[in-house]
């Protein structure tokens, strides 16, 4: 028999054998509505759901109708059709049963219909907002040199947060390199100049340059670093530099210059 929740009208379709004389309490898998349902409900519920069967009838006589028309016999679909409306009780009836109630789940699957049903993409953007911004400002720090290299006036920026994000000596090399000996207040000295030249691409951080004399068995005898004014040199644009230091005692074997920090030569000079 069919029986209707009195609150929300929510249809259940239940076995008379499942109801005595006295009764029987139901609870709506729907609304938790509590009320007792005795035999003599099966006429009331007949009466409400009354409309639909005289639906399913008149679909029935339609489709008969339709399929003798013009004295053509067309295949009947009532049995079909019943087996739909069957189909479609006993989904409703799966669908309301009370063993899919909030208050009959076990914890995980409160937790997983809450996270199913609560989380919203609000919240989502709410989470993954920070992270995204960490994540970016990790990317803006480790790939500070190349950011700075292609963006201009990003170096500026990073000098605003205490990071360095020009290369440092990259693409540099010395030309007219200029080598006299000299004699000032009665010593001989070594004067050593030239330009430093941005063969690249980018601007680049300019590091201090360091002379070192050499004796003829590749053992350094003297060296001396020089800073430049300038700080930073865009590309095709030179920083001169002059160097002096005291004539050693030894025959002059050559100068090696380069870069402090850099360890690399980039000229050498006999």
């Amino acid at each position: 028999m069919l029986i209707s929740c009195p609150k929300c009208h929510s249809v259940y379709d239940i076995s008379n054998k499942k109801i005595s004389a006295n009764g029987k309490k139901f609870k709506c898998a729907e609304c938790g509505n509590i009320w007792t349902v005795y035999p003599s409900d099966e006429n009331t519920s007949h009466a409400e759901n009354l409309s639909v069967a005289d639906k399913q009838t008149e679909i029935k006589t339609d489709t008969v109708k339709q399929n003798t028309t013009d004295g053509k016999i067309q295949p009947d679909i009532s049995k079909d059709l019943d087996i739909m409306f069957s189909r479609l009780s006993q989904n409703t009836k799966i669908l309301f049963a009370s063993g899919n109630s909030v208050d009959t789940m076990t914890f995980g699957q409160k937790v997983r219909h809450y996270c199913i049903n609560c989380i919203s993409v609000y919240t989502v953007i709410a989470v993954l907002m920070p992270i995204c911004v960490i994540f970016g400002a990790m990317l803006l720090y480790l790939y500070r040199y190349d950011i700075a290299a292609h963006i201009p006036g990003m170096d500026s920026v990073y000098a605003q947060m205490n990071y360095d994000s020009l290369y440092k000596g990259k693409d540099l090399v010395f030309k007219d390199v200029n080598i006299r000996n000299l004699r000032e207040q009665g010593h001989s000295i070594v004067e050593i100049s030239g330009r430093l030249y941005n063969n690249g691409e980018h601007i680049v951080k300019l590091l201090p340059v360091k002379a070192s004399i050499v004796d003829a068995d590749n053992v350094v005898v003297d060296e001396k670093t020089e800073k430049l004014q300038e700080r930073q040199l865009e590309p095709a644009f030179s920083a001169l530099f002059r160097i002096v230091m005291p004539y050693p005692n030894i025959a002059l074997g050559k100068i090696k210059l380069t870069l402090d920090n850099n360890n690399q030569k980039l000229k050498e000079k006999n």
